[in-house]
């Protein structure tokens, strides 16, 4: 049984990626889609704000309040700080 559900998802699956690889509707916009864009402004672009820079250092401090309580509860608390603690504490910095 097990067997025969795992055929039928991997059959689903090899089907899906078939049609994903062999569909062009979403590959290019339609000639009236790419019509109706705006002309591209090199001279003087439209800017958008600091709204990357906010979401950077808001992603950042969160992810480090994270680690930092994780590696605190492991070290401090668990006293059993595994290698996952310190290449976590690694890739952070």
């Amino acid at each position: 049984m097990w067997s025969l559900s795992t055929d039928l998802r991997s059959n689903r699956l090899r089907l899906f990626l078939r049609h994903l690889s062999t569909s062009s509707d979403m590959l290019v916009a339609p000639p009236e889609v790419i019509a109706s864009w705006p002309e591209p402004n090199y001279v003087n672009p439209e800017h958008q704000g600091p709204h990357l820079t906010i979401i950077v250092i808001s992603c950042f401090t969160i992810s480090t309040a994270v680690v930092a309580l994780r590696t605190y509860v492991r070290v401090k608390i668990k006293k059993n700080a595994g290698w996952d603690d310190w290449l976590m504490l690694s890739t952070l910095v």
